[in-house]
């Protein structure tokens, strides 16, 4: 059994009581109201309220799947689609979201009585960021496939190829980057790639536009710029 208590000013209240087990009485201007109750052995509910969202990613701007996202003890993870609905008591609350590769997000709410938070688009940071572009011959514009492209940092080098319609796309961490683009019948092509911190939620991907590189002379070509000779060519017509 428990015993309640209220004191106040000059009060009156309707209450539940065990039998002969309820006194209310005045000390002066302050009321006292006392009584007792059985107790059930259950535990009152606290009503949750839904805050929602969806999490995606920074650098795809696709959605991100089984992201973690808490408040104190209340977990939930992203679904296939990347929503998510997290049920908290009314009040202000820090939600923190995560997931693997990305930087962990904290969101300050406020949950009103009866009401929902709906976040929309949650953007999470990518540890790396995307550069995109193409490669172009430079006379006639046409598109480059196979083209090599080799990305040194102080820390490592990797490859990676354009593919048919001569677009490419490399992940990068923060730092600088040399990128050299390659293709038999063409000069090399180097050029310089510095990658920033980003504030939190900015999207991490940016175009480095067309990347042009210019076709080698032919081989009877380069032999006459290296002698400084003149070839003439005769035509026999029968």
């Amino acid at each position: 059994r428990q015993w309640h208590v209220i004191v106040g000013l000059f009060f009156g209240s309707y209450v539940s009581h065990d039998a002969k087990e309820y006194v209310y009485f005045h000390i002066g201007d302050l009321a006292f109201l006392i009584w007792r109750t059985e107790w059930s052995g259950k535990e009152v509910p606290v009503p949750t309220y839904p805050v929602r969202g969806r999490v995606v990613s920074s650098l795809t701007r696709e959605h991100v799947f089984g992201a973690r996202i808490e408040c104190g003890s209340t977990v939930v993870h992203a679904g296939a689609s990347g929503t998510f609905t997290l049920p908290l008591i009314y009040g202000p609350a820090t939600i923190l979201i995560s997931a693997k590769g990305f930087r962990e997000l904290s969101k300050s709410v406020i949950v009103e009585r009866g009401g929902s938070v709906d976040l929309g688009d949650v953007v999470l940071t990518s540890e790396l960021q995307r550069r995109t572009g193409e490669v172009v011959d430079a006379k006639t514009n046409a598109p480059l496939a196979g083209v090599t492209l080799t990305i040194a940092s102080s820390a490592d080098v990797r490859t990676a190829k354009t593919d048919a319609v001569g677009a490419f796309s490399i992940d990068c961490a923060v730092g600088a980057y040399d990128v050299v683009f390659a293709k038999r019948g063409y000069f090399k092509k180097a050029t310089r790639i510095e990658v920033a911190n980003v504030p939190e939620g900015a999207w991490t991907a940016e175009s480095l536009g067309a990347v042009q590189l210019a076709p080698l002379p032919n081989a009877c070509a380069l032999a006459d710029a290296a002698s400084g000779a003149k070839r003439h060519y005769v035509a026999v017509i029968d």
